[in-house]
């Protein structure tokens, strides 16, 4: 079987090609981090819009209603809190190899 000769690849670093596709993904990246923190903010935004209209609109009732429902939460998000943690040691000393002094 005949082998192909080797590749040359030292003529790709110096390319402007090369540079260009480097400064396009770097770009790329940039508009994508931004539109995501565009995106976060806007849904903070009307999450607490709303939550200011049901408050100003119902008033205290509203308001009373959800501390009744805060208070029955409040162990529920404990626990969810803790089991989130566990899973996270869970999987830095197995699957991301902590254990096995994997990096």
């Amino acid at each position: 079987m005949e082998s192909s000769p080797a590749l040359d690849t030292s003529q790709w670093v110096d390319s402007p090609d090369v540079d260009s596709g480097i400064a396009l993904a770097a770009a790329l990246i940039e508009l994508v981090v931004l539109f995501q923190f565009v995106l976060y903010g806007l849904g903070m935004g009307f999450v607490l819009s709303a939550l200011t209209l049901v408050a100003a609109l119902v008033g205290h009732g509203a308001i009373r209603g959800l501390r009744r429902v805060g208070v029955s939460l409040q162990p529920l998000g404990a626990v969810v809190l803790l089991l989130a943690g566990g899973y996270v040691v869970y999987y830095w000393l197995t699957i991301g190899g902590i254990l096995l002094g994997i990096g």
